[in-house]
């Protein structure tokens, strides 16, 4: 027999050995495990007893996520893979089977509350052992891609534009067959089902095939025109109206939540705007205890937020730290209403720094204040005083009145 074939007979019997696996712990797996082992899962049970249960309790579940966030992999699919080849992951399991990617996905998906419960109790509970002193609390963020399409981007100022345009072609063709001629938001469709039911009471028969061959009529390119029309405006005023209520200038057209940004670049210099958000994190002693994700291109409106969201879950803080893209002076009144010390960086703090910026008299920083007469004084001897107030809604919170003196 040749000594390269290999003899291979199947359907051969086999005696199944259950081998355990004697792996050990890392310090921080042991934390994790202990941490997330000792917590409330309550809100993972199911009110009406439906479908199956859960193929691994969500204890175990909720460590094995974390594990796999943890060393960088995010896609339930790839976190199955994990699962199956990590010793760590082995070890947490135990006797359990593996769970699958669209069990892994599901998880995630039907337990948005349970899970930021679990967040919030691993937070107090760190805090419980020590972890957490609840003295100061630090703020950053950065930038995250959307998966939205690149050439996707809608703007306001663009979208404003358009409407009018829009409603001025609406008018001009209204007003050749003798119907109302001022097209406003208010009666826009209006003038629209007007235009089509004297069309049909004409018996003119909406086009629906073009090309050679298919002549159409002045009246059936009208009609199909105000169609056009029609689901401009529509698109027009949702757009409009959703970058007004969230206060931004832009969105994407694939996800309407996403606001263009700048981007940081690249290692070729590609800088240009994105479609993204703005994810804020709140952190003490090396530990997360607060996320969120929002709209803003800048960080100024997004202190407030964070803290009255941890302050809503029972923690509490002395002080809060952050960079100079969070001072402004709504920051500080909140800060200084709620008895906290705050420790944000002036916006030209560096600046002003510089020796010549220091003997440079146009600067407002070298001006002197008279808190009784509230004046400034330049170097020069000029007083200034106050002429005038303007609202600035671009810095504060929607619903907000802010004066800024000039």
């Amino acid at each position: 027999m040749n000594d390269n074939i290999l003899n291979l007979e199947n359907g051969q019997l086999y005696l199944n050995l259950s081998i355990p696996l004697d792996g050990t712990y890392s310090s921080y797996i042991e934390a994790l495990d202990a941490l997330y082992s000792s917590l409330d899962y309550s809100l993972f049970c199911r009110k009406e007893k439906r479908g199956r249960p859960y193929c691994l309790h969500p204890s175990k579940m909720m460590v094995l996520i974390i594990y796999a966030y943890m060393n960088g992999t995010f896609s339930s699919r790839e976190i199955e893979k994990l699962m199956r080849r990590n010793c760590v992951c082995m070890k947490v399991l135990g006797m359990d089977r593996i769970p699958d990617h669209s069990t892994i996905d599901r998880f995630i998906r039907s337990n948005h509350d349970a899970i930021a419960d679990i967040m919030r109790q691993s937070v107090m509970r760190l805090k419980e052992v020590g972890e957490l002193d609840g003295h100061t609390v630090f703020q950053d963020g950065t930038k995250i891609e959307s998966v939205a399409g690149k050439y996707t981007f809608v703007w306001l100022s663009a979208c404003e534009k358009n409407l009018a345009k829009a409603f001025s072609r609406i008018s001009a063709i209204a007003a050749s067959y003798g119907l109302e001629a001022e097209v406003t938001e208010k009666n826009a469709m209006s003038v629209i089902d007007s235009f089509e039911a004297l069309m049909q009471k004409r018996g003119i028969r909406f086009p629906s095939s073009e090309g050679r061959g298919h002549h159409l009529s002045q009246e059936q390119r009208d009609w199909k025109k105000m169609r056009e029309e029609k689901q401009k405006i529509t698109d027009y005023i949702s757009w409009i109206r959703k970058m007004k209520e969230t206060g931004r200038n832009s969105l994407s057209k694939t996800d309407e939540d996403a606001t263009f940004m700048r981007m940081k670049e690249d290692y070729m210099r590609n800088g240009q705007l994105k479609a993204a958000y703005n994810m804020q994190n709140l952190v003490q002693n090396g530990y997360v205890i607060a996320c969120g994700a929002f709209m803003d291109r800048t960080d100024y409106r997004t202190m407030i937020p964070m803290l009255e969201k941890i302050e809503e879950e029972g923690f509490s803080y002395d002080s809060y730290c952050a960079d100079s893209g969070y001072d402004i002076k709504e920051n500080y009144r909140w800060l200084e209403e709620h008895g906290k010390k705050a420790y944000i960086k002036p916006q030209y703090h560096d600046e002003n720094k510089k020796r010549k910026n220091k003997r440079n008299p146009s600067l407002k920083c070298n001006y002197e204040y008279d808190e009784n007469a509230d004046t400034f004084t330049c170097m020069r001897g000029i007083s200034s005083t106050m002429c005038m107030t303007h609202p600035r809604a671009r810095c504060m919170r929607q619903g907000e009145d802010a004066r800024a003196a000039l």
